[in-house]
């Protein structure tokens, strides 16, 4: 990696190759950290949104540089730079040896001031071969420890206060929907067969949930705490939009399609290649994600088809008589048995509105011929 030494970004050099160094040292970033204005949040706040592997990074070199107060250590702009690098080399030390030991379980702690006194105690026991830290002032110091608590977790001290953090779960069966209200408020219509996974609380540099299934997001707008949906796949970034997202797993495809707004769809680490970009999409563009081969393919869509289910409408769009199966299914909450040879030539166009089950299958019978009968939960096709 080629470092812009000079406060700048390296020609040739994308925000998706920074380190936290690399913002530390970005002038413009740091500009906006200490000053921002509405040009540089859109700029920054794009920035996240088109490489959301970085926001926890951008997070981090704030919490660094805010926590410097250069004018009273009287630090020069060289130090300045010899500093930062030092702690990099710091970093990627550290990290080294903890890829060759093994893993630990790190839990989330909540330290009073003896912890705060052991983690400036434990970088004051580490002696410096080169003998530059200990000509370093108060203000280094505190760098330090705020890279520390940052990377080195380690384990939390006896008197630490441990947080747990507590989940809820909002669960919709087959044929049936749920509104939910967050507590940043956010609006979300919930499909039915989905569950949705939310923190009771959201820390203050990120909104994250969990889907599965199908769900319409109204997200309420903070620049400064990105709104995440993770499912299997993929993970879905925004600052304040509208959007579908369907992420069933029986399901061979993942859909995110945007009303308003400007949404990221990253593929999950697991599924994406290391340089894989995120996919941004601007409104009426839908990706379709495919889960055998794993690629993403971007195009524009019918919003009827897509949204219409969270105003309870029914719709459907050249469906063949086994798609309407499966989507009656979902949507009354029953199981259909078929007896009979269905004519597959025909496909259905319409949308029906708070229609009785047997009302839809009624017309259907007559278009794909074909007789019926519920029992419970059960539907028979003769």
């Amino acid at each position: 990696m080629v470092t812009a030494l000079n406060g700048k970004k390296a020609i040739g050099m994308t925000y998706k190759d920074y380190k936290i160094l690399d913002f530390l040292m970005d002038e413009d970033f740091q500009q906006w950290v200490f000053c921002s204005t509405e040009a540089s949040d859109d700029h920054w706040n794009r920035v996240i949104l088109e490489n959301p592997g970085k926001r926890e990074i951008i997070d981090q070199a704030k919490k660094v540089l805010r926590s410097i107060d250069y004018e009273k250590t009287g630090i020069s702009e060289s130090d300045k730079k010899h500093i930062l690098i030092s702690i990099q080399r710091r970093i990627n030390t550290a990290r080294s040896k903890e890829a060759a030991s093994t893993p630990q379980k790190y839990v989330i702690t909540k330290a009073g001031n003896e912890d705060h006194l052991s983690v400036t105690h434990r970088l004051s026991q580490k002696k410096d071969k080169s003998g530059f830290w200990r000509g370093i002032a108060a203000g280094l110091i505190g760098i330090a420890i705020v890279t520390a608590a940052l990377y080195f977790p380690g384990h939390p001290s006896e008197n630490a206060e441990t947080i747990a953090i507590d989940y809820w779960e909002r669960s919709s069966l087959k044929g049936e929907k749920r509104s939910i209200t967050l507590s940043d408020g956010t609006k979300i219509k919930l499909n039915s067969n989905s569950k949705l996974i939310v923190p009771q609380q959201f820390p203050a540099h990120e909104r994250k949930v969990s889907l599965v299934g199908e769900a319409y997001f109204e997200v309420s707008e903070d620049a400064s705490r990105p709104f995440i949906i993770t499912s299997r796949e993929i993970n879905v970034v925004v600052l304040g939009t509208s959007f579908n997202v369907r992420a069933y797993p029986s399901e061979n495809t993942v859909q995110v399609a945007v009303a308003t707004g400007t949404v990221s769809v990253e593929k999950t680490a697991d599924k994406s290649p290391i340089d894989q970009e995120p996919i941004l999409l601007s409104p009426n563009e839908m990706v379709t994600y495919f889960k055998a081969t794993g690629n993403a393919n971007k195009e524009s869509f019918d919003p009827m088809a897509v949204f219409a289910w969270k105003d309870d409408i029914l719709y459907f769009k050249d469906a063949d008589i086994y798609t309407v199966i499966e989507r009656l299914e979902q949507w009354y909450g029953v199981t259909f048995i078929v007896k009979t040879q269905l004519n597959e030539d025909k496909d259905l166009n319409g949308s029906f509105r708070d229609k009785s089950l047997s009302a839809i299958l009624d017309g259907l019978s007559y278009v794909f011929g074909f007789d019926y009968q519920i029992e419970g939960k059960i539907v028979t096709l003769n």
